[in-house]
């Protein structure tokens, strides 16, 4: 294999990582007025704001809520993670 050919997919791997992206709407927090609930991660977010969940380990999460009370979740898949976590500790073990 050519170390062109190489350079070009390391190159552009990075550019199938993308987030997906998912609304809930109706999210509105009954015990804290303006904020939205996300109940999967028991998060109040305040409206306008986002949040950057820190505590999940091997993911990454971003948590939006709208002046309407929508939800806008981006996460990357959780595949990436487990494959980074596996050659990570592979590569620590080795050395």
């Amino acid at each position: 294999m050519s170390p062109l050919l190489v350079f070009i997919i390391c190159a552009t791997l990075p550019l199938t990582w993308t987030f997906s992206t998912q609304y809930y709407g109706n999210t509105k927090y009954a015990a804290l007025p303006n904020h939205c609930y996300y109940e999967e991660l028991k998060l109040a977010v305040p409206v306008n704001d986002t949040l950057y969940p820190t505590d999940k380990e091997f993911q990454c999460i971003t948590v939006f809520c709208r002046y309407d009370y929508v939800l806008v979740i981006k996460q990357l898949p959780t595949s990436l993670f487990a494959s980074f976590k596996t050659n990570f500790y592979q590569v620590r073990k080795t050395k």
